[in-house]
């Protein structure tokens, strides 16, 4: 795990072992099964979770607001959240926003362009 990484998991379970929630928290949301079963090459495949890939449908919309909904009002209850937020959003910043190119603006291969080089 990178520094990075370590920082963000502890800033998001310190606070959650501070306010006590570790030991006794609600429960989850339960998620509703509807089993599917497809035969593939003669073999019963069963999914029980085949619904919520169709992101548009109505009950998907519910069923990914609900655990955002409990998770939310659990978060709600964290002290330092906003500074918490703030923190995470610094550490997960990135500079970049395009796809890197040829040092020239002939891009990638130009003639000018010095040849890549291995490091063996």
């Amino acid at each position: 795990m990178n520094a990075a990484a370590g920082a963000v998991a502890h800033l998001a379970v310190a606070p959650l072992a501070a306010t006590g929630l570790g030991a006794s928290r609600p429960h989850d949301p339960l998620t509703e099964v509807h089993l599917q079963r497809d035969t593939l090459h003669g073999v019963v495949i069963e999914d029980p979770y085949r619904g919520p890939e169709d992101q548009d449908a109505a009950g998907t919309r519910v069923w990914i607001a609900r655990p955002t909904a409990f998770s939310d009002s659990l978060l709600a209850t964290v002290p330092g959240r906003a500074a918490i937020r703030a923190r995470l959003a610094q550490l997960l910043e990135n500079q970049t926003g395009t796809t890197p190119v040829g040092m020239n603006a002939g891009g990638p291969g130009d003639a000018a362009d010095p040849p890549l080089r291995s490091h063996r």
